[in-house]
């Protein structure tokens, strides 16, 4: 009988700020911890929040097998990999004063009131078992969406500032504050073509949502994908390659391993390669099932049965061209705030806009109006896609600027 035992303590330091200023700071430490059993094919679970008696869990565990739970998959072994990402953070009161700082240079910009919250998050991962698997991740880092009200506004959101990563350089982080709320002082037309440069960050999943909902191995291998019939075909651009992603220079909260205790090579797994499909994304058990790829995106709650459900961190891969370069000399349209758009089930998308900015290739020019965004997944990723840039789209953070031409109407 396999035991094998999932641990994630998440320590988190919350700093609420209301009217642009800091109204209080919460912290928290919760560890929850799942413990599994595996025998004849099934599983047993169980889990605890904080402080247990180790024997006594995995009892419980045991217990459930009677449940007969299937799960005819090996258990991951043989492997001992840590990953410890260290982060710039400040911690304890010199935390306090540098955002503290932060919101007086926001505070510089009078016609607009900040607030929402700005959160520390350090994470520590363990998955192991009595099959010799330890595997460990730790991470550090700094995640928040300021809410930015203007104060003659009757909305009670006119946009955000975001910030996700382990790097967190003032300077930057204020100085692209500036350019997003001078941008959105300017009020500017969009420029007279059906056609334009539509840019998306390279994680942005409105953007990239078809791949989520028809790359599911289970959907695919059901053959009720879109792309079920596409396997090593090219559909799209030679500059398209999306990983299925856990690497820490993609994401800054991404542990290496998933619930099964797979580690792909290089922490990325490319489901599409210059614009062949190569693989939906899968656990142990759908591979098995249609006989397909194993790429590691197993999840579960702490105390629950590891399969494929959620959704894992997709990228787009970035080329070695600016956003400047992409551009070409023509002024983008950067999507900000999309909600209410979708994909077909034949693969045609469209959104309303509800906020974009003109965008020169480096900076922000101005507010567009309200607008609408149109297209088909095989012609945004294909022959529409100029690529994605090979510098950073905000500060700090691991995106980079993504940019395909659409059909562009003002509502």
């Amino acid at each position: 009988m396999i035991r094998e035992k999932y641990t994630r303590r998440v320590k988190e330091t919350s700093i609420n700020i209301v009217q642009s200023k800091i109204e209080s700071i919460r912290e928290k430490d919760i560890t929850k911890t799942g413990f599994r059993v595996y025998k004849d094919g099934k599983i047993g679970v169980a889990g605890a929040l904080g402080k247990y008696d180790e024997e006594a869990m995995f009892k419980k565990a045991e217990e459930a097998l009677n449940l007969n739970i299937p799960y005819e998959n090996e258990p991951s072994c043989n492997r001992n990999q840590s990953m410890v990402l260290g982060a710039n953070i400040p911690k304890g009161k010199e935390l306090i004063n540098e955002i503290e700082s932060l919101l007086e240079e926001l505070r510089k910009n009078d016609d607009f009131i900040f607030s929402n919250k700005i959160n520390v998050i350090e994470e520590e991962v363990t998955l192991e078992n009595n099959n010799e698997l330890n595997l460990k991740y730790n991470t550090r880092y700094m995640s928040c969406a300021i809410i930015v009200k203007e104060k003659t506004s009757k909305k009670t959101m006119d946009l955000f500032i975001p910030y996700e990563g382990r790097n967190f350089n003032k300077v930057e982080f204020i100085n692209f504050a500036n350019n997003l709320l001078n941008a959105y002082r300017i009020k500017v037309q969009v420029p007279k073509k059906s056609k334009l440069p539509v840019v998306y960050l390279n994680t942005d999943m409105s953007i990239l949502k078809v791949f989520l909902k028809d790359l599911n191995g289970r959907k695919f291998g059901s053959g009720a994908s879109v792309f079920s019939e596409f396997i090593d075909q090219k559909k799209f651009s030679s500059d398209f390659t999306l990983y299925q992603t856990s690497h820490p220079d993609d994401d800054s909260n991404c542990k290496f391993f998933d619930q099964e205790g797979v580690v792909n090579s290089n922490y990325r797994y490319p489901l599409i390669e210059n614009g062949v499909i190569k693989s939906p994304f899968t656990d142990k058990t759908v591979s098995k099932l249609y006989d397909l790829p194993l790429t590691g995106a197993a999840n579960c709650e702490f105390d629950g049965v590891p399969g494929l459900k959620g959704v894992p961190n997709l990228i787009v891969k970035s080329g070695e061209k600016t956003a400047k370069e992409l551009l070409n000399g023509e002024m983008g349209i950067f999507i900000f705030i999309a909600a209410g758009g979708d994909f077909t089930s034949e693969g045609g998308f469209g959104t309303p806009v509800q906020l974009a900015f003109l965008f020169d290739g480096e900076k922000f020019v101005g507010r567009l109006p309200e607008l609408q965004v149109s297209s088909h997944v095989y012609n945004m990723f294909g022959e529409d896609f100029r690529g994605v840039s090979c510098n950073i789209g905000i500060p700090g953070m691991n995106s980079k600027y993504m940019i395909m031409d659409m059909d562009v109407k003002k509502l």
